[in-house]
């Protein structure tokens, strides 16, 4: 990095990191963060910026039948007719034939539909060499982004029409638009045309319907140009409506009434952003790349392991479940919150009340945060000339004990001082870096303040935070982080929670704007596994959970919040995670590091799959006994 992105970085508050994982070095400007390029030798800035970035597919899965992976938010497009595998722009692409071939992500992808928003969608595009004019005139619409009904009602489709851009765009009112680069004199050599060159060709489109300067803007390998109507005349009115549908979404279809003839077409890093990027943006996306939660050069896989399924939520809810604490002496104490209380009696004669020394542990849900306790008297004891006292009631406990199987657990206690110490007895002490800050406040006792920046914990490698094969019988192999995290604003993109990996090998549980996602890394092989569940960022602590059980079929990484089981997805490497690098709390050791950006208590590290109840226990407990 140069003096010059160095001052940069240093001087400007970083509204977003996202990266291939450390493959780049960083370059921060105003409108977002800026990463090198997805390969080990690039020198250049790759894009990082993801604020409402919808779906991203780099097409980077390197067997026929493997689907199309949403590095971001699971939408993970399934591929009709089986279109070839392709040197891509970067890493690999996919080839969409004259016949029936398509990418599509199932009705009614309702991740990606877009409501009354400004609108964004890209991809590279390339034509094979041999198509000629005259050919490419004859394969009619191809989409690089569709989501309409053949049979009219609300959607959009972004698409490659005859070698001109396109787009198409109805929403909810009944209104529909169709534009056109066909009279754009600057945009692409041959007056409007994408060049039958056999090169990569970077196409987008921005619809801004808020604000200052709506309309319609094409782009072909960085020039841009108002578009038109479909004929090259005056642009029609924008739809302002809403375009959600119940459709499917798809990517290299022939449009109705394309026929089958004319070119391929390849098709390459194909995003949908819900906002306008500026030409900059884009700028920086065709020259440099995009940088983003799946690396482009883990591609290949080493072994016969393939590219990863998407998580698919089992839950839309991220709500605890409710706990209510009920004591019973001669009179009635009940105390409901959306977290158990915490209750002791005092024994007495028949006519004592008993106290309730509640003090719940942290909110977990936005709505809720508030605990009510309700006193009702009760007059149901039996007078007695020797008043026998109502035993003690079980209450909920301050804590749990530690379950089993505990490699590292970093309380973040101290308060004072660059140590961060590790009470499992397995002398696994951090140390402080950078801005990390000591909180009072934390969900158990004290905590630890990361700025998104340049906040860390590092703690030295050693066997036992690494994950062996789990080629052994069960535990070995498998493994639970667990901490209580608490988002204090929005933060880059991309933010490391707890990691311990590198290009080829490791671990890391990370947040791609809010939601949990796991990578594990074997052999060069490196598998994300997104979650679609958002840890609210709502001021409040919340208890956070993931656990890798690799010795079943599937292999399962299960995602817990605030002790309640929400999702699980695939996670399919099997083989040694272990490397020679540190845990990092709040970064990653790949660069760029893309910091967290909140507060972080409880860390803990478990050799072996946590049961769903040991991870309720902790939650609702608040914490583990020491």
């Amino acid at each position: 990095m140069d003096a010059r992105s160095t001052a940069k970085l240093r001087g400007r508050q970083r509204l977003a990191l996202a990266g291939v994982l450390g493959l780049c070095a960083v370059v921060v400007t105003a409108q977002g963060a800026r990463h090198g390029q997805p390969y080990a030798d690039a020198q250049s800035a790759c894009y990082g910026d993801f604020a409402d970035l919808k779906a991203w597919w780099p097409l980077d899965e390197d067997a026929l039948g493997d689907g199309a992976t949403d590095a971001v938010h699971g939408n993970t497009a399934r591929h009709v007719g089986s279109p070839a595998v392709a040197a891509g722009q970067r890493g690999l692409a996919r080839t969409y034939g004259k016949n029936a071939q398509w990418s599509e992500v199932r009705a009614p992808a309702t991740g990606l539909d877009l409501l009354a928003t400004d609108i964004t969608m890209d991809a590279w595009i390339r034509l094979p060499l041999g198509s000629s004019r005259a050919i490419v005139s004859r394969t009619g619409r191809v989409a690089l982004a569709e989501k309409k009904s053949s049979a009219g009602g609300a959607g959009y489709a972004f698409y490659l029409d005859s070698g001109f851009l396109g787009l198409q765009i109805a929403d909810s009112n009944g209104r529909i638009s169709t534009f056109s680069s066909r009279s754009g004199p600057t945009l692409g050599a041959g007056g409007g045309l994408l060049d039958v060159d056999g090169q990569w060709h970077f196409a987008a489109v921005t619809v801004r319907r808020t604000g200052v300067g709506t309309g319609v803007r094409f782009s072909l390998d960085g020039v841009g140009t108002n578009a038109t109507d479909a004929a090259g005349g005056r642009p029609p009115a924008l739809p302002a409506g809403s375009l959600a549908n119940d459709s499917p979404f798809r990517f290299g279809r022939r449009m109705a009434g394309s026929g089958s003839g004319g070119s391929p077409v390849l098709l390459d890093n194909i995003e949908v952003f819900g906002r306008a990027l500026g030409a900059a943006e884009l700028d920086a996306i065709r020259t440099n790349g995009k940088c983003a939660p799946t690396p482009s050069g883990f591609a290949t896989a080493t072994g016969t392991a393939t590219a990863a399924s998407s998580a698919t939520s089992s839950a839309t809810s991220t709500s605890p479940v409710s706990a209510t604490a009920t004591i019973t002496s001669t009179a009635t104490v009940s105390a409901t919150t959306t977290a158990p209380a915490v209750a002791t009696a005092t024994e007495g004669p028949a006519t004592d009340t008993p106290t309730e020394t509640g003090t719940p542990p942290p909110a977990t849900d936005a709505a809720t945060n508030t605990a009510t306790a309700t006193t009702t008297p009760s007059t149901t004891a039996t007078p007695s000339t020797t008043p026998t006292p109502t035993p003690s009631p079980t209450a909920s406990p301050r804590c749990t004990d530690a379950p089993a199987s505990l490699a590292a657990w970093w309380p973040l206690d101290e308060g004072a001082g660059p140590i961060a110490g590790d009470a499992s007895g397995g002398g696994h002490d951090g140390e402080l870096d950078g801005s990390a800050g000591w909180r009072a406040d934390g969900a158990v006792r004290g905590a630890l303040s990361f700025d998104g920046q340049t906040a860390l914990v590092v703690v030295p490698d050693a066997d036992g935070l690494d994950v062996p094969s789990a080629a052994a019988p069960a535990p070995t192999g498998d493994f639970t982080i667990e901490l209580w995290l608490r988002r204090r604003e929005r933060g880059p993109a991309l933010q490391a929670v707890f990691d311990k990996l590198t290009r080829d090998q490791g671990y890391s549980l990370m947040l791609s704007d809010g939601k949990p996602i796991v990578y594990l890394a074997s052999a060069g092989l490196m598998v994300p596994t997104p979650f679609d569940a958002t840890l609210a960022l709502d001021g409040a602590w919340h208890h956070l959970a993931v656990v890798l059980d690799r010795h079943v079929a599937a292999v399962r990484a299960r995602l817990f919040i605030d002790g309640a089981f929400i999702a699980s997805g695939s996670a399919i490497v099997t083989g040694s995670l272990a490397n020679d690098v540190p845990v990092r709390l709040g970064g990653s050791n790949l660069s760029p590091y893309v910091p967290f950006s909140g507060d972080m208590d409880e860390v803990s590290f478990y050799q072996r799959a946590l049961t769903d109840a040991e991870i309720a226990a902790i939650a609702r407990a608040g914490g583990k006994c020491r």
